[in-house]
This record gives C-alpha cells, sequence and structure tokens, in this order.
C-alpha cells in the first residue's frame, strides 16, 4: 500500500537546460553522456557550480554537476505523474478486490 501512495513519477520529454532546471526547482532526472541517469529533488546553483539535491535516509545529499558530462535534463511533468499514481493505484485495489473475491470462493 505504501508504494502506492508513493506515486509515479513521468518526466517530460523536452530536455531543459541547467539555468531552466535552478529556475523552476523540479524534480528532475539527469542524463550523463556515459547514460547513467540521476534523480535529484532539484538542482542549485551555488558560486556558478551546479548542485543536485536529493535526499536519502533523511540526509540532503548535494551532488557536484560536471557539465561537460550532461547529455540532457528532463523535468518532473507534474499532470502526467498525477494521472499515473491514481491509475496505477485504481487498477492494484482493482486487482487485490478482484483476487480476495476469487479467494472467498465467488464464481465470476
Amino acid at each position: 500500500m505504501l508504494i502506492l501512495f508513493q506515486g509515479c513519477t513521468v518526466y517530460k520529454a523536452v530536455p531543459i537546460t541547467l539555468e531552466q532546471a535552478v529556475k523552476n526547482e523540479e524534480k528532475v532526472k539527469v542524463t550523463t553522456k556515459s547514460n547513467k541517469k540521476l534523480k535529484f529533488k532539484r538542482i542549485g546553483l551555488e558560486d556558478g557550480t551546479y548542485y543536485g539535491y536529493k535526499i536519502q535516509k533523511g540526509k540532503i545529499l548535494k551532488t557536484t554537476l560536471d557539465l561537460k558530462t550532461i547529455n540532457n535534463i528532463k523535468e518532473k511533468n507534474r499532470t502526467m505523474s498525477t494521472i499515473a499514481t491514481i491509475t496505477v493505484s485504481i487498477v492494484s485495489l482493482m486487482g487485490v478486490t478482484i483476487g480476495a473475491w476469487l479467494l472467498a470462493g465467488s464464481p465470476l
């Protein structure tokens, strides 16, 4: 049940710049040139250096972003993420309900 409430994250198809990511203060997925995917709660700029921030085990982790290794940055799509979360929750609830109904021995 906890997994359902955490929600799904869908990212926009069109990449954005680092400057836009800092300005928008949204969750982002950074893809490196080596095809590694990094997810951050937000991207910040301090003293001319870009950082990705994420929360892990209750602590805020700050990762320096190397501009030379970044391939693209995609921002969270709030609308589609909400729709996906609701859809997954409804489908899961239906599956649990049908499964319980079948286990109870009720005929279809």
